[in-house]
């Protein structure tokens, strides 16, 4: 990598980390996903599929 780039890798890098440390916090805290509780959003279930011999997600 050219010397010239790489300080803005080091930022992004550091972006992500900052991103990822407040994601992992909020998850530890017992934050709730952003949708928990909305009436309207799908959730996700495995169901059983008839027609295969395994099991697929199907959002109802």
């Amino acid at each position: 990598m050219p010397a010239s780039r790489r300080p803005a890798a080091v930022a992004d890098m550091k972006r992500l980390a900052i991103i990822l440390a407040l994601t992992l916090a909020g998850c530890a805290a017992g934050a709730p996903a952003p949708n928990a509780g909305r009436a309207d959003a799908p959730v996700l279930r495995i169901v059983a599929d008839p027609d295969a011999n395994g099991r697929r997600p199907v959002a109802v």
